[in-house]
């Protein structure tokens, strides 16, 4: 428990956290059938060529989503760090046009994402 803090502290840490222009992030419906994306709260934070998103699944129920936020591709795709697991994501530019596909999120479970803008 306590490296898991200390993780997410060193990430909290960051500029954009503290400077940056805040924006609440509308979660949309992944499918027209799927209702969980109510389950979602997600704020981003830009500063400068930085954005930073934190999106977490608030139910006990696998959720998903598309998260509106605007995210550049360069080229066909798009890539973001999430922070908490130290993992690249690849998106499909056309993939992520509607929104950022977040797809069978496990219940509380959470993303902090890191892309250029």
């Amino acid at each position: 428990m306590e490296k898991f803090y200390e993780h997410l502290l060193l990430i909290a840490d960051h500029p954009a956290f503290h400077g940056g222009e805040w924006n609440l992030c509308e979660p949309l419906p992944y499918n027209p059938e799927d209702k969980t994306y109510r389950n979602f709260i997600s704020f981003n934070w830009i500063q400068r060529r930085t954005m930073k998103i934190v999106v977490v699944n608030y139910s006990q129920e696998i959720s998903s989503c598309l998260l509106k936020v605007n995210i550049k591709s360069k080229g066909d795709s798009a890539v973001l760090f999430e922070e908490m697991s130290d993992r690249f994501f690849t998106f499909k530019a056309e993939n992520i046009s509607q929104g950022l596909p977040l797809e069978n999120v496990h219940p509380y479970g959470f993303f902090v994402f890191d892309c250029e803008m």
